[in-house]
């Protein structure tokens, strides 16, 4: 399948393809080109997080897609992670772009709207994945609004806590006017086992659209995802393991604490107990911890009633319809609430 790049390149024939093992120096490359700076592990660093986002995702399916020229230089990658989605009662695969690059020289939408049109037309059929989950930054909203007919699902409201000594008096006594759950005992995770595959099972009926937090999931998400580090702490109570909440500690000095994921019975008291848990974890990391989440009004209710404030922001998640089957009805989509999203979807990535 061969393209012919618009105005600027006249002459360079694009061949669109699936990637091929052998690709990660060409993709280096290109991530240097496209990018300011790859972090301080450098490129080597970058292919490690490639290839555990792809090759090395937890449900063994990739579909990076890249584009060629004649001589072999690869000028653009379109990647999504294979994950997997609660959509109802079924289980459905949901592809996550991560790694969107053109080189500068071939910027202008043609290349871009070619590699989608073969995740579409190609990857997508050939892994079974009807439709696209993504966050795009405020250009890349625009554009995929534009050429690939982006869809809004819902929007991730971003909160916020101040861990400042001076606001922690305040908060204690605001806390004493919210039920939590004296019961349970709060404690870091060192390994996650069939018991959170039993906690999903038990509370899945909850989250009608989610990603599927089973075991290996989780594993692969914050335990073996390289350069970064994430810490779990787990309610445990007369059920087991009855909640659990996700931090990332500050990337930089001045830098506030981050709750990736929240997963627990949507009900105040536990909710409360585990934000809780992740302020006092936090407040000797940071000056303050924020929370970017797509839920219902139980869950924004319960974070302002523990000293979280909406700063404001939001963040845009869209979809884009690969082949919509009769087992995922169009009314997942029409309604927000049905969703529940947090930075566990993209954080880092």
């Amino acid at each position: 399948m061969k393209h012919t790049q618009g105005n600027q390149h006249p002459e360079a024939v694009i061949q669109i393809r699936d990637y091929r093992p052998g690709d990660e120096g060409g993709l280096s490359d290109l991530a240097e080109a496209c990018f300011s700076e790859l972090g301080p592990g450098g490129p080597d660093a970058w292919l490690r997080e490639w290839r555990w986002k792809f090759t090395g995702c937890y449900t063994g399916e990739f579909a990076p897609s890249v584009a060629q020229l004649e001589d072999g230089r690869i000028v653009g990658h379109y990647g999504s992670m294979i994950r997997r989605f609660q959509v109802g009662r079924g289980y459905r695969k949901v592809g996550i772009p991560v790694d969107n690059m053109i080189a500068p020289e071939f910027r202008g939408g043609a290349i871009q709207r070619r590699l989608f049109e073969h995740q579409r037309d190609f990857s997508a059929p050939r892994l079974d994945v009807p439709f696209g989950l993504g966050t795009p930054s405020p250009d890349a909203y625009v554009v995929g609004q534009r050429l690939l007919k982006y869809k809004n699902l819902t929007w991730i409201k971003c909160f916020y806590a101040d861990l400042s000594p001076m606001r922690r008096l305040w908060r204690n006594r605001q806390w004493k006017r919210v039920p939590a759950r004296d019961d349970l005992d709060i404690r870091p995770v060192d390994h996650i086992d069939e018991r959170f595959d039993e906690l999903w099972e038990r509370l899945r009926r909850h989250y009608p659209c989610t990603e599927a937090r089973t075991s290996a999931f989780l594993r692969w998400r914050y335990q073996e995802a390289p350069e970064h580090d994430y810490e779990i702490l787990a309610a445990h109570g007369a059920e087991g393991i009855e909640g659990y909440i996700v931090l990332r500690p500050p990337l930089t000095k001045g830098e506030p604490a981050r709750i990736v994921d929240l997963f627990a019975p949507p009900e105040p008291p536990i909710l409360s107990t585990l934000l809780r848990a992740a302020v006092r974890r936090s407040a000797s990391q940071a000056r303050g911890i924020d929370f970017h989440v797509a839920a219902n009004e139980i869950f924004y209710r319960t974070l302002v009633e523990n000293g979280f404030f909406w700063t404001g922001n939001e963040i845009p998640v869209v979809f884009w319809q690969f082949t919509f089957s009769d087992t995922v009805h169009p009314r997942h989509f029409e309604n927000p609430q049905r969703w529940y999203i947090t930075s566990g979807l993209t954080d880092l990535i």
